[in-house]
């Protein structure tokens, strides 16, 4: 399991709502390219505690609860 990578969240955000989930992670962490967003979704970037507490509050506001890990 990779403990960086919030593709377990990623993958149960609804098709409406993937543009906007998208834009308020780059904009919560400071991305600014789609290619470092992919990279920080399947954990090849590493962010700083503060920033996954960021990227956990954006899930939660839309009911996801179980957000870090790779998905099989």
């Amino acid at each position: 399991m990779n403990d960086y990578s919030f593709q377990r969240g990623w993958f149960q955000v609804r098709t409406r709502d993937v543009s906007r989930v998208r834009n308020l992670i780059m904009a919560a962490v400071g991305i600014t390219t789609r290619t470092a967003f992919q990279r920080r979704l399947n954990g090849d970037t590493y962010g700083t505690p503060a920033e996954h507490q960021k990227i956990e509050a954006i899930f939660n506001d839309f009911g996801i609860t179980e957000v870090w890990g790779l998905v099989d």
